[in-house]
């Protein structure tokens, strides 16, 4: 009986230690399902992570574009501030001749005479003094050319060329 009682527990024991094994396999098997699924999970993060750097990346250099562009518009408003700044100190005016042009309103009573801006240059929002010819009936601008500035007295320019030809005549050459 004895026997038979020590073959019972070896066989007891043995059952156990089957069912040992069978609850650690089976606790592996789960343990492995556990770590592909959480594997699985950190592969979902990771993708979601560099999903979400490459969004960050692409807002912050879309902030940066944002930031230049602010900056060359708040560059363009000085700029524009002060271009309406200095042409405050010029008037637009018609000269004697009829053409329209910005006269420096310092100079307009000036001795030398006024200083004058072209008023298609002016449109443009560039600074280009107009010039007198020769005979300051004109003023020449380098970009759109001559405009009228004073009605010329050609009572005076007759007379000498009157003058001229009653030369030649007398000189024989008629």
């Amino acid at each position: 009986m004895i026997a038979e009682l020590s073959g019972a527990l070896s066989a007891l024991r043995g059952s156990f230690d089957l069912a040992k094994l069978a609850i650690d396999v089976r606790d592996g098997n789960k343990l492995n399902e556990a770590r592909l699924a959480m594997n699985e999970r950190l592969i979902d993060l990771t993708s979601s992570a560099l999903a979400l750097q490459e969004k960050q990346a692409a807002l912050v250099q879309e902030k940066q574009a944002l930031e230049a562009k602010i900056a060359d518009l708040e560059r363009q408003v000085g700029e524009l501030e002060a271009w309406d700044r200095d042409l405050e100190q010029y008037e637009r005016t018609q000269t004697q001749g009829g053409a329209i042009a910005y006269v420096d309103k310092s100079t307009r009573e000036s001795a030398s005479g006024p200083v004058y801006l072209c008023a298609n240059c002016v449109a443009d929002r560039k600074k280009t003094y107009l010039q007198p010819d020769v005979n300051r009936y004109y003023l020449e601008c380098s970009i759109h050319g001559r405009i009228r500035s004073e009605v010329p007295d050609w009572s005076a320019q007759d007379a000498e060329d009157d003058s001229d030809d009653f030369q030649g005549s007398r000189g024989g050459h008629w």
